[in-house]
């Protein structure tokens, strides 16, 4: 069964992964990649090979760095033509492919005979057993029996030959005879020498073991310490440095972005601090435009309240009345004088008061001018004594009320600029608020990071990290070295020798011991290590109390003279050994003469009816392989004729498909099968009549289609299988596709095949839902791709 797909850069699937169920349905409409994951399931299953049809044609489509992968909870093999012949099922090209000579064909047909025996493959077997070919097995077997017989006829002729040449061995025999005696007595001597320095050097390998055996004891002591100290750092077997790292991490960025937010904190600080100097600066200013401005009102009010500024124009009432004077007497004139005279008195009376008016104005303004003069030079003194500075060079009232104005304009700009600087400061603050906030935070986070680490160090018992890093590499360098001890048990025991302790049922504890070893798992417990380790040392200890017993010494001599004595005895062993195989050089040669000379010719006697005995085997065995070869091709020929008529035993198969197909249509019809072509495969129709698939309906040739490979996958198949079905329905009626799925329902639930059915009928897929307990529904339709 499939459990999991994978389709990488398959068409429209760039990387994608779908997991599977017992019966999977694979909604979508047109274009929404069905197609695409049909031909995925193929790739997935088969591995078509891109030199035949089937993978030129998905190498074209979706090109050469396709990538399907199928997980499956079996590994049986499917071929390109079983998929595509018996386990898809496609309203496309809904058919039947049975056409002879197909491996799965081949297959197929010698499960349905009697036996499971397929004629086909005895006729191949037979086929092969009778050629002639010098490939074939049993044409070498042949050539090798031909090859014996000659080769038997070729050593009956040399031992034939052989008797006549033994008379030469008999003056080599008393030669090996002579020699035999002197090697032996040469070999005697070397043997006894060797002794006596076998007996030194025994004395020197028990002192020798004594140390060993402490050795042993002392690497065991060192086991306990190592346990003991493994228990100390038990706390730290298990490597925890991801989690100081989070940690750490943790804390380096609370820093980080306390370092940040304090920088934000201080540039806004100093900018509140510019702002507040600012406005310092400007109250001050304001402070002292102050008075100035109160000064520069009163001035100005007094400037315009002064006669000289109020009554500086017009004319003094002296000349007003002389002017009025005369202008009556010249009007006088008009109506007292006669003619030319009163006209006359008249212009002179109006030029007199014209000009009385004139000088009246201009004595007026002379006054005026010097009270105003006065004035200005005791306004400009207040104004210079009040602080309003550029005062000195006025010389006219106009230009020092334009001086007092613009005293005044200036304490109104300081005022607006005091307002500024305070809501510009306002705004400083908040922000600067709200930054010490952010920082402080910043600044806990980070307290508590490092406070997580303090309790993290304390959790584990160790002042600092670099502590526990010491700590863990220690736990881990002890870790090893037990396990490396508790892989040298098999070899202490070994070196122990305890099969070699007398009367202590050594070779019952050491066979003991390596029983445990090898049924204990790599990670036995502290207790069961330490039963193995009492086992050897308290055997250690007995055979360090043996030799106590025996007297050994506990110093031998020094390294020279024992390896002088190991030499004398390697040179006197070397000698013995060499004597030794010459003896027996001697006598096996002694051996070999007496026996040729002693049994010349009553040896080669059975020896040349022996090899007339095999002549006469392999003359025989030439034959008997001549008449199997003929009887293979007799057998060849009887398995032809039976298998030309194979195609015959079809009842069981078409009685399958008849119950599957009356599952489907709501009437039974009669399936009659007279071999496996679709031509010899006819279905009873409506009317009663037998039609071969062609020649029905397209819905109950779908429908028979189904049934038929439904039965065929499942003798073609001993176990589950799966079915892949590509809208099988669209030719079927809503009664025949409820019966179709219900029959599926029966065969997965029955036989445990995997159906997995492409479908773009939203109706099909509630059906399905309704019929099917196991349902898994993979919409492609809502795909990311």
């Amino acid at each position: 069964m499939i459990e999991r797909l994978t389709l990488n850069a398959f068409g429209k699937f760039r990387k994608a992964v779908f997991e599977l169920s017992g019966v999977t349905v694979v909604y979508g409409p047109n274009e929404a990649g069905k197609t695409t994951f049909f031909d995925g399931i193929f790739q997935a299953l088969c591995r078509p090979s891109e030199t035949k049809k089937p993978g030129k044609i998905l190498k074209a489509r979706y090109g050469p760095g396709r990538s399907a992968e199928a997980k499956l909870n079996n590994d049986v093999a499917i071929t390109d033509e079983e998929f595509l012949n018996l386990y898809a099922i496609r309203e496309g090209d809904l058919k039947l492919e049975l056409d002879k000579g197909s491996e799965w064909m081949d297959k197929l047909k010698s499960k349905l005979f009697h036996g499971g025996l397929d004629p086909a493959a005895f006729v191949s077997e037979f086929e092969k057993r009778s050629s002639d070919s010098r490939a074939m097995v049993h044409t070498k077997e042949l050539e090798k029996a031909r090859e014996t017989s000659a080769a038997a006829r070729k050593e009956l002729e040399r031992r034939k030959q052989d008797r006549s040449d033994l008379a030469v061995k008999e003056a080599r025999l008393a030669q090996a005879d002579a020699a035999l005696e002197e090697t032996r007595r040469l070999r005697e001597a070397a043997a006894a020498e060797a002794a006596a320095f076998e007996r030194d050097l025994s004395g020197e390998d028990r002192i020798g073991q004594r140390r060993k055996w402490t050795a042993e004891l002392d690497r065991l002591d060192e086991w306990e310490a190592l346990e003991a100290e493994a228990s100390a750092l038990s706390a730290f077997m298990e490597d925890r440095r991801g989690e100081w790292n989070r940690l750490t991490a943790a804390t380096r960025e609370a820093k980080s972005a306390s370092i940040a937010e304090k920088g934000k904190r201080d540039h806004q600080a100093d900018m509140l601090a510019r702002e507040k100097s600012e406005a310092r600066a400007v109250r001050e200013a304001l402070e002292s435009a102050g008075p100035r401005a109160l000064l520069a009102v009163r001035l100005t009010e007094a400037v315009r309240q002064s006669p000289a500024e109020t009554s500086g124009h017009g004319m003094p009432a002296w000349a007003l009345a002389v002017a009025v004077l005369l202008c009556l007497g010249g009007i006088a004139c008009i109506f007292g004088l006669p003619g030319a005279g009163r006209f006359l008195g008249a212009g002179l009376g109006l030029l007199l008061a014209l000009l009385a008016g004139v000088a009246g104005t201009r004595a007026k303004r002379s006054a005026n001018t010097e009270l105003g003069a006065r004035s200005l030079s005791a306004w400009k003194d207040q104004a210079a004594l009040g602080g309003i500075a550029g005062v000195g060079g006025i010389s006219t009232l106009e230009g020092f009320l334009q001086a007092m104005e613009k005293t005044v304009r200036d304490r109104d700009a300081l005022e607006a600029k005091a307002a500024d600087c305070a809501r510009r400061q306002d705004a400083h603050q908040q922000v600067l608020d709200a930054l010490e906030v952010g920082l402080r935070s910043f600044q806990d986070a980070e307290a508590s990071g490092h406070d997580a680490e303090k309790e993290w160090l304390t959790a584990c018992g160790v002042p600092s990290f670099e502590a526990y890093l010491e700590k863990t590499a220690r736990a881990g360098q002890v870790r090893a070295e037990l396990v490396k001890r508790r892989a040298d048990l098999a070899e202490w025991a070994e070196r122990a020798e305890l099969a070699e302790s007398p009367g202590a049922d050594g070779g019952a504890l050491q066979g003991s011991l390596k029983a445990s070893l090898h049924d204990a798992p790599h990670d036995a417990s502290q207790g069961e290590n330490r039963s193995l380790r009492s086992a050897i040392s308290k055997e250690l200890r007995r055979k360090l109390r043996d030799l106590d017993e025996a007297g050994v010494a506990q110093k031998g001599l020094d390294d020279a003279a024992v390896q002088r004595l190991r030499q004398g005895r390697m040179e006197a062993i070397e000698r013995r050994e060499e004597l030794t195989r010459r003896e027996g050089g001697l006598i096996a040669e002694k051996a070999r003469l007496a026996g040729e000379i002693g049994a010349s010719m009553g040896k080669l006697a059975p020896e040349i009816v022996e090899w007339e005995d095999k002549l006469t085997e392999a003359v025989r065995d030439v034959k008997a392989r001549e008449m199997d070869k003929l009887a293979a091709a007799l057998a060849r020929d009887i398995f032809r004729e039976i298998g030309d008529g194979a195609d015959l035993m079809l009842q069981g198969l078409a009685a399958d498909m008849q119950t599957m197909l009356g599952n489907i249509l709501p009437k039974g019809r009669s399936v009659s099968m007279t071999g496996l072509e679709d031509r010899q495969i006819q279905v009873q129709d409506a009317d009663g009549g037998l039609r071969s698939l062609d020649h029905l309906s397209t819905g109950t040739r779908h429908a028979m289609v189904l049934a038929a490979k439904l039965a065929l996958a499942k003798k073609h198949r001993a176990g589950p299988g799966v079915l892949v079905l590509d809208e099988p329905f669209l030719a079927m009626d809503g009664e025949r596709v409820t019966r179709a799925l219900e029959l599926l329902r029966d065969f997965h639930d029955h036989n445990g095949w995997q159906i997995i059915l492409l479908t773009k009928e939203t109706d099909l897929v509630e059906k399905m839902r309704t019929l099917f307990r196991d349902l898994c529904v993979i919409d492609l339709s809502r795909s990311g791709e």
